[in-house]
């Protein structure tokens, strides 16, 4: 009788195993879920850090020639890149996702430029290996 009851058991507790589950949502949370993965796919591979802004000018040609220039000086250790931002022309350094970097970075970069600043922005995802 017990092995006919421990067989009973075991059979039940492995049919429990097996079973299925339904997920019965609002479809409000589906839609949800889609326009947060159509977000993220819309910023691409963006995260929010900093830069160091260098400079900035109403002028093309000058913003172009700081950017040429502090390129020529960070090179490929600290990216430059300049972004119009209506009615300046910003001239930027470095792409930062923690703030201890970007404070690192800023004491270099102002022996350069002495009114070098911090400012928040998306920057590209680091990549993982």
């Amino acid at each position: 009788m017990k092995h006919f009851c421990l067989l009973a058991i075991s059979l039940f507790m492995m049919s429990a195993a097996t079973a299925q589950v339904e997920i019965i949502a609002d479809p409000s949370v589906e839609e949800m879920e889609n326009a947060r993965i159509a977000k993220r796919k819309s910023l691409g591979s963006n995260v929010h850090g900093y830069r160091i802004m260098v400079g900035f000018y109403s002028k093309r040609d000058e913003a172009t020639s700081k950017l040429s220039e502090a390129r020529s000086i960070f090179g490929d250790q600290y990216p430059s890149t300049m972004l119009y931002d209506e009615p300046n022309f910003k001239v930027y350094v470095g792409e930062f996702v923690s703030k201890a970097d970007a404070d690192a970075a800023l004491v270099y970069i102002r022996k350069r430029y002495a009114g070098a600043r911090i400012v928040n922005d998306l920057v590209p995802a680091p990549r993982v290996h």
